[in-house]
């Protein structure tokens, strides 16, 4: 009948999924003041600010908004971390050194602010063969199921973590275009490709036990 819509197809057909969506995660941040700061005493003038210089060797500050923590040296350096955007990164940094600006010295600016690290997830929605991506991309990848369940991809710019379910996280990048070409580049060189055939293991665990057994099966040391 015209106008109707072709029927969809099965899912023992197998389909391309549709391309994932990156969400971020974590933005680290780093910038620096123009005084030196003295822990003791901004912990002392800050009740919720916590320092211990026998574990680290630097006082952290965190906000409710955007929800963050900040970590303060003495040398006057501070990284931000937990924010899940750029403009949140910038403005919880604002705000560590207005408080820092009104609690401990009325002289600090605000300097050489940076985004250091962006982390992304994104589910891809189909299990990926990672022995066979190892196989093929050794020379730029490490699987060692024996140590960490997903595989490590290092690209120009992003560090990638494949799992067997078919998560991917990408760390290292700078920029959120570089997270988009990152992952664009593994999902369609990569996971597409080297979608496993049978997806009755989707658990990076188990799907470790299984390739062992399966390895120590092929040198003898256990039988079928």
């Amino acid at each position: 009948m015209p106008g109707t819509p072709e029927p969809a197809a099965p899912a023992s057909l197998n389909a391309a999924p549709e391309p994932p969506q990156a969400r971020i995660v974590n933005v680290v941040c780093t910038f620096s003041i123009s005084e030196r700061v003295d822990l003791r005493n901004l912990t002392s003038k800050l009740p919720w600010a916590e320092f211990n210089a026998k574990k680290f060797a630097a006082a952290s500050i965190r906000l409710r908004s955007p929800r963050s923590t900040c970590l303060c040296f003495s040398s006057g350096n501070l990284v931000v971390t937990g924010t899940v955007s750029e403009n949140d990164a910038l403005l919880a940094s604002r705000r560590y050194a207005a408080i820092l600006r009104r609690y401990v010295n009325p002289r600090v600016r605000m300097q050489r602010f940076r985004i250091q690290n962006i982390v992304a997830t994104c589910e891809c929605r189909c299990c990926v063969d990672l022995q066979q991506v190892h196989a093929h991309w050794q020379t730029h990848c490490s699987y060692e199921p024996e140590v960490f369940p997903g595989l490590i991809m290092r690209l120009e710019k992003v560090v990638v973590l494949i799992f067997r379910s078919g998560k991917v996280v990408l760390t290292g990048a700078k920029q959120r275009a570089h997270v988009r070409e990152a992952l664009k580049a593994v999902y369609e060189g990569i996971v597409l490709p080297y979608r496993a055939q049978h997806n009755h293991v989707s658990n990076s665990a188990d799907y470790r036990v299984e390739q062992l057994h399966m390895h120590a099966v092929q040198r003898g040391q256990l039988m079928l």
